[in-house]
């Protein structure tokens, strides 16, 4: 009997719809409305926490489903910029001045500010924008560049070597090498001392954004376009795939699990292969105009809009980051695959095959139909994929889960034994 419910439950959960990829979210997840400004979100330990310009934070416990006020202390105007989690603290920059820097050590339910350091010089404590993590230190970008190697509690100039007048925007780190942005490419094996790299092939102009992935720097040249550097900064190609207007009008950058996501003024794009080449990201269901900020966590993507009236608030959608395509071979049917290794511990591999081009969702539920995972939530060409489940994203048990692929009208469900 219960092998029969299971049946029936994923039955009726693969009735819904999969063509809208994004999920705007707003008052019926607890949030006040639409058309919140967001200014900035962040990531830890599968908890979201984001700021807006109207209505200030606003924490997840459940990748984005539903929305709550902190359960602390927590400032009314936060006007988060950038953030960074670190050692079980999550840190955010901010444009209010005086302030300093805002850090939760209970995942965004309190706050408090971090300030030693980070006076600059008659200007006092400037707005500033949290660039991330790197090599367990953090970095932090105002009218100087400031570097902390103590989880915030203080802060030393790292601008030696900089251009005195120019704002650090992109950051990225290779091999324990530190990488920032300015008018050109910098490099740095200490975070404080800092050399110009040769830059070849880079368009001299503001470069706001900058990331690694793999061994390969990619930037976004202001007016200029994306370019991407295989030798670390000295010579520079420019990027293919992006269309010539939205080439040139990046507004934020991420690496996700060795895919790079970027949002242009129009729309959302991603590429595959560090940066050298490009394509349109399915955006069904948003507008994708004006998306100034982006975040990942829990193979969640995330997409803030800080435009009003009619291109604001925060969406969110699947992305599939563990399925390998095997071959362009166009199989004759479609057909899934039972898992292996079966019974498995901490991770198994399920195949599939796809006859034709389709909307494909590829879901783990435990043996009461309860969703345990999204594996696969994207439109795929035809072909043979891999996609990966692992257990260590997971609290689960010994015992049977279920796997259920939907395509083209095909529901498939087979079932697969963990053994801890």
């Amino acid at each position: 009997m219960k092998k029969i419910f299971v049946v029936a439950v994923l039955s009726l959960v693969f009735l819904t719809s999969i063509k809208a990829q994004w999920t705007q979210l707003g008052t019926p997840h607890g949030l006040p409305s639409y058309s919140e400004r967001i200014e900035a979100i962040g990531t830890i330990d599968k908890k979201v926490v984001f700021s807006s310009a109207v209505n200030g934070i606003y924490v997840s416990d459940n990748d984005g489903k539903n929305w709550r006020r902190p359960n602390g202390v927590y400032p009314a105007e936060a006007h988060f910029s950038g953030s960074a989690a670190l050692n079980g603290k999550l840190f955010f920059g901010t444009t209010v001045l005086g302030v300093g820097v805002y850090v939760s050590t209970d995942k965004g339910e309190s706050w408090s500010t971090l300030s030693n350091g980070l006076s600059d010089g008659n200007l006092g404590i400037t707005l500033n924008r949290m660039l991330g993590v790197y090599n367990g230190k953090l970095f932090l970008a105002a009218s100087k560049l400031f570097v902390s190697s103590d989880e915030g509690q203080s802060w030393q100039n790292s601008n030696n070597g900089l251009p005195v007048n120019g704002t650090v925007y992109g950051f990225a780190n290779i091999s324990n090498v530190f990488y920032c942005s300015v008018q050109k490419v910098f490099k740095s094996t200490d975070g404080i001392n800092w050399t110009p790299t040769t830059n070849n092939g880079l368009p001299v102009a503001v470069i706001s954004k900058l990331v690694a992935s793999g061994n390969i720097l990619t930037a976004f040249v202001s007016n200029n376009g994306v370019y991407y550097s295989e030798d670390k900064g000295e010579n520079w190609v420019a990027a293919t795939g992006l269309p010539a207007n939205e080439n040139k009008g990046v507004r934020d950058m991420i690496v996700a699990d060795g895919k790079i996501y970027a949002s242009t003024n129009s729309y959302l794009y991603y590429s595959g292969d560090n940066g050298k080449t490009w394509q349109a990201l399915d955006n069904s269901g948003i507008r994708p105009n004006n998306i100034t900020v982006l975040a990942y966590e829990n193979s969640i993507l995330y997409a803030g809009q800080n435009t009003q009236p009619f291109s604001s608030g925060i969406w969110k959608r699947s992305v599939s980051t563990s399925v390998e395509k095997l071959n362009r071979t166009i199989p004759s049917e479609i057909y899934l695959s039972q898992n292996y290794p079966n019974p498995f511990n901490p991770e198994t591999t399920i195949s599939y095959k796809l006859q034709a081009a389709s909307n494909v969702s590829l879901k783990v539920y435990d043996a009461l139909g309860n969703e345990i995972a999204t594996l696969v939530n994207e439109y795929q060409q035809a072909g043979s994929y891999n996609s990966q489940f692992a257990i260590r994203n997971y609290k689960l048990s010994s015992g049977v889960y279920f796997y259920a692929l939907k395509a083209n009208g095909f529901i498939q469900t087979k079932k697969m034994l963990l053994l801890k």
